[in-house]
């Protein structure tokens, strides 16, 4: 239920940043944002990945691809959060590890077919 309301919400904040004409490059990476969400809704139904573990990543990896390099320090963070996510018991290893490769996958994917201008 909550991650269907992510996937409504989403949508509906790219349709009012498009309204508001925000830049092209930022539409671009929004625009995929209910595709991630709905992705992910698909991938935690079938075999309930980390979701804590996927934002983590995703994050990270936003941060190392477009700021710097030395933002890939937070990959420890994103281990602390698997961890912690294993130690609840709320996850196998194999639906932590998976939570941080979609993660990291779908954020890797979308910068890189966001237009140049955004890059």
């Amino acid at each position: 239920m909550l991650l269907a309301a992510s996937v409504i919400t989403a949508a509906a904040v790219w349709l009012v940043c498009d309204t508001l004409g925000a830049p092209a490059a930022l539409l671009a990476m929004g625009c995929m944002a209910p595709l991630l969400a709905a992705l992910l809704f698909a991938c935690t139904y079938a075999g309930n990945i980390s979701l804590h573990t996927s934002s983590a990543a995703a994050s990270v990896t936003l941060l190392t691809l477009r700021l710097d390099p030395a933002w890939a320090l937070l990959y420890l963070l994103v281990a602390a959060i698997g961890w912690s996510r294993l130690h609840l018991r709320a996850h196998t290893p194999a639906q932590v590890f998976a939570g941080a490769a979609a993660g990291a996958m779908v954020c890797s994917t979308m910068l890189y077919i966001a237009p140049l201008g955004a890059r």
